[in-house]
C-alpha cells in the first residue's frame, strides 16, 4: 500500500501553493515530488505543474525566493535542487536550473533536511552538519562550507536551523543550540552553545528570542524555551 505523508506548504507567493509530499510502501519511502498550485479560488485549486524527484524525495519546506523567480526544493538522496518559477502564471512548466549535491572537504550532502535563505546564501541541515550555499546564480550553485555540528552520539541528530541575518542557529539533539556568526559565510564563528537536558528538535528566532522545543524528561511531551 502506498500512501501520501509529509505534505508541507508554503505560501509565499501570493496565491501560489508549493505542496510537498512522500509516498510510502511498508513505512519506506518509494518517492516524492511537489505540487504547485494555483489557491486564488479556495474552493477550485488548479494545479499549475508537478515536479517529481527521480530516485529521491523532498524534505523540508519548499524555500521561495521571491524577487528572483527562484524555487529552492531540498531532496533526500541527490541534495539540492532549483527551479525558474517566473513563469508560474502562465502555465509554463518550471524549468530545473541546477542540482547542488557536492563537498569538497568530505561526504556529499545526500540527506538535506530544513533549510533557510538569506540573501543569496542558502543554508541547509544534513544528518550532523549544516552546509552553506552560494545561490547568487541559482544555475550554477556553489559549495561555501560544511559545519560539523553533531558529536556523533546520536545519529540523525542536527533537526533545525533558522538564520536571521548573520546568525545562524542550530538545534542538535547531542550538542544543544548552537548559534554561530556566519557574516562570512565561508567562515563561520561559533559564538556560543545552551544544553537542554533531552536535546532541541525545533528552533526558531522572532524579535531577537530563540524559541526551542524540546523533549520533557520521561516523556514525549514537548517543552517550550525561550532564550534571550
Amino acid at each position: 500500500m502506498v500512501s501520501v505523508a509529509e505534505t508541507l506548504v508554503d505560501d509565499v507567493l501570493t496565491d501560489v501553493a508549493f505542496v510537498t509530499y512522500n509516498r510510502y510502501n511498508n513505512n519506506s519511502p518509494v518517492s516524492g515530488g511537489t505540487l504547485v498550485l494555483n489557491v486564488s479560488d479556495p474552493d477550485n485549486n488548479v494545479l499549475l505543474d508537478t515536479l517529481t524527484t527521480p530516485n529521491a524525495f523532498p524534505i523540508g519546506e519548499p524555500i521561495v525566493d521571491q524577487a528572483r523567480g527562484v524555487l529552492f526544493l531540498a531532496t533526500y538522496g541527490t541534495g539540492l535542487w532549483s527551479y525558474d518559477i517566473s513563469n508560474l502564471q502562465t502555465g509554463t512548466p518550471l524549468v530545473k536550473l541546477d542540482e547542488f549535491n557536492e563537498n569538497p572537504e568530505g561526504p556529499a550532502p545526500w540527506a538535506p533536511h530544513s533549510g533557510d535563505l538569506e540573501g543569496n546564501y542558502l543554508y541547509f541541515n544534513d544528518f550532523n552538519s549544516v552546509f552553506i550555499v552560494d545561490t547568487s546564480d541559482p544555475s550554477d550553485m556553489q559549495y561555501v562550507k560544511r559545519i560539523i555540528v553533531a558529536d556523533g552520539t546520536i545519529a540523525h541528530s542536527t533537526t533545525s536551523i533558522d538564520v536571521v541575518g548573520d546568525r545562524l542557529y542550530v538545534a542538535d539533539l547531542s550538542t544543544g543550540l548552537k548559534v554561530f556568526d556566519v557574516s562570512t559565510p565561508a567562515a563561520p564563528i561559533l559564538l556560543g552553545t545552551q544544553l537542554f537536558p533531552n536535546g532541541p528538535r525545533e528552533v526558531t528566532v522572532v524579535n531577537d528570542i530563540a524559541i526551542v522545543v524540546a523533549r520533557e524528561t520521561g516523556t514525549k511531551d514537548g517543552v517550550f524555551y525561550y532564550l534571550d
